[in-house]
Order: structure tokens, then C-alpha cells, then sequence
């Protein structure tokens, strides 16, 4: 075979290998850049009651569902989800558009993150969006940069590369409304932390806008190792969140009992323990029995806001950061120090 020969050989093979490039991407569906990526499903927000995201293993990661009261977390017994969670996510599907169409290979999905969640090292999570209409199906991805994801409708072998990104979470503890209570400091009239062995640490202010709370009971022999110490006590109750909830029910673990009582006659009773390393804590609202009867304005407003706090905390228990049950069942022993 002469040099020309073997020349023409290599052109024609060539050639074969471009138009079957060309006939394979003619047979792919060519998305224009802009095109929505679930059409219809802007105008379908409105019927979705069911959103399953499931991960690699198809394990599943979360299943939120809505009623009447909003959206909650199935695996949390029925938890309130965060509702701007799920509402940037819902919009941030229904809303997106491609940018590029990218592979319809399966043997490549893997470098996108795109394949299918039976494997145990899928890359990506699957949402199932399931309302009125036949459900919506995809695989999200991999990010591709700032609020770009690689996608894949679930019953299609075309890949794309989007300009939104969803923010799924990983678990369903990512899915919860995280805020519990939020009473500021500054409210705060008296804080006793009760442990089971008896000893009750009781630190007050007697009125409002004084700097520091008073510890009462110092023994003579001890003094607070610096004035503010015990204030931290008083701003316990300002923004918790939680990392977890479950359902309150018995428990054998001992009980630390911390009542919060305000200038405005609200009483918070929070109830902690701990548990294979995690801090737990139940909450309790009421209204302060002490209040004299003229403060009848005072007395509901207070009744108002302990309703609305039970509404939200009643029957829960929740785990919350190491950092914030040390604050709330702090002992005396952590405020003191030995007089010189």
C-alpha cells in the first residue's frame, strides 16, 4: 500500500467519523439557549403538594409535603419546613432556563453528576414534584460555578447545564424551619436554672435597662468573676435555632429546668437534657400568675404571645448547638470564682 493510498484511507475514516458526529447530534433533541427547562411548571406551582428528593442508593433525602397549615417534613413527623426554602426551590425549577445543552451519553453522566440514583455513587440528587398534573422528574447535578447546575429530565437522555440553582440540602434537618424563640434580652426580669440534684441558680435585674443581673445567694467566700458574667443567661432566649426535632415524649435522661419570666409577663419554661453527646431542649410558654390585676392591657398581650409561642413549640422537643444549652443550664459554680 502506497503513501497516497494509506493518505485517502485516513481522509475517508475521517470523514466517516464527522458525519457520524453530525447524524448522532441531528438525532438529539438541540435545546436553544433561553428554552425553559420544565415548561409548564410555572404555571403548575399552585398544584404542587409533594416534593421527593431522593440521593445516591435511592436513599431518600427528604419528602415534604403541604396542607392546609403550609408546607411540613414527612420525616420529621410532620415538622413545619422552611417555607423559603421550599419556595426558592419550587421557583428556582419552574423558573429556570438552559444555557446549553451538554451530554447525551450515559457513560459520561457520572462527569456531571447527572446519572441515575440507583447507583450507590450517584453524584447528584432526583426530585420528583408531584401535583395535579403528571409529576415533574429530574436529576439535579453538579454546580457549574455562581447559580448554575448541571440537570437531566429523569425520562431523557439529554443532559443540560442550567442558570439556576436549586440549593437541595442533604438531609432532611436542611429542610426545617430552624427558628424556635426570640425574646430579647432586654425583656428579661429573672432567669432560675433548677438541676435535678436541687441547686437553683436565680439571677434578676430589678428594672428594666439595668446593666448586669444580680446572682443572688453568692456564698461570702465567692464573687462573680466579672460583673456581666450572668448576662448571657438573660440573652439565652434571643434566636435559637434548632439542628434537629423530634417528638416530645418520656424520657429517663435527668431534667434541667430553666424559667425565663419578663418584665412584660411573659414565662418562658425550658426544659433540657442531654443525650449521646446532643443537647435537647422542650420549650413552655405562659403567662406570669404575679402580674397585678390594673395590668390587664399587659396581661393579655402576654397571654397573645405565650399562645403564639405554644402554637409553635407545643409537643416538640428540640436539639439545639452545644453552645446555647451550656448558656441555658449554666450553674453557679460557672459564675464564681475565690474572693483574693
Amino acid at each position: 500500500m502506497n503513501h497516497r493510498t494509506v493518505s485517502w484511507l485516513v481522509g475517508a475514516l475521517v470523514v466517516l467519523a464527522i458525519l457520524a458526529a453530525i447524524g448522532q447530534w441531528q438525532q438529539q433533541p438541540q435545546a436553544q439557549s433561553g428554552e425553559m427547562f420544565l415548561p409548564g411548571l410555572l404555571e403548575s406551582l399552585d398544584d404542587i403538594v409533594r416534593m421527593e428528593l431522593v440521593g445516591r442508593g435511592e436513599e431518600p433525602v427528604v419528602t415534604l409535603e403541604r396542607d392546609v397549615s403550609g408546607w411540613t417534613v414527612l420525616e420529621r413527623d410532620g415538622y413545619p419546613a422552611d417555607l423559603r426554602k421550599v419556595r426558592h426551590t419550587l421557583l428556582s425549577l419552574a423558573e429556570t432556563q438552559i444555557l446549553e445543552a451538554k451530554t447525551a451519553d450515559s457513560t459520561l453522566y457520572d462527569r456531571l453528576g447527572v446519572e441515575a440514583v440507583t447507583t450507590d455513587t450517584a453524584g447528584g440528587i432526583a426530585i420528583r414534584l408531584i401535583g395535579s398534573t403528571a409529576p415533574f422528574e429530574i436529576i439535579v447535578g453538579d454546580a457549574a460555578g455562581d447559580y448554575r447546575r448541571y440537570v437531566r429530565r429523569q425520562n431523557e437522555d439529554q443532559s443540560y447545564l442550567i442558570n439556576r440553582d436549586p440549593e437541595l440540602g442533604t438531609s432532611a434537618t436542611d429542610w426545617l424551619d430552624a427558628a424556635i424563640v426570640d425574646i430579647d434580652g432586654e425583656r428579661i426580669q429573672q432567669v432560675a436554672v433548677t438541676r435535678p440534684e436541687g441547686e437553683t441558680l436565680v439571677v434578676s435585674k430589678e428594672v428594666r435597662g439595668q446593666s448586669n443581673f444580680t446572682v443572688e445567694t453568692i456564698p461570702e467566700e465567692r464573687k462573680l468573676r466579672y460583673d456581666s458574667i450572668a448576662n448571657v443567661l438573660g440573652n439565652v432566649l434571643e434566636r435559637v435555632t434548632l439542628d434537629d426535632v423530634e417528638r416530645l415524649g418520656d424520657t429517663t435522661e435527668e431534667i434541667i429546668v430553666t424559667e425565663f419570666r419578663t418584665f412584660d409577663g411573659l414565662v418562658i419554661t425550658a426544659r433540657s437534657l442531654e443525650r449521646d453527646q446532643g443537647a435537647w431542649v422542650s420549650f413552655a410558654a405562659t403567662v406570669d400568675p404575679m402580674l397585678p390585676p390594673e395590668s390587664e392591657e399587659t396581661r393579655v398581650a402576654a397571654a397573645a404571645e405565650a399562645a403564639a409561642i405554644n402554637e409553635r413549640v407545643q409537643g416538640w422537643r428540640y436539639q439545639i448547638s452545644t453552645y446555647k444549652f451550656e448558656q441555658l443550664t449554666r450553674t453557679m459554680a460557672d459564675l464564681l470564682q475565690a474572693v483574693d
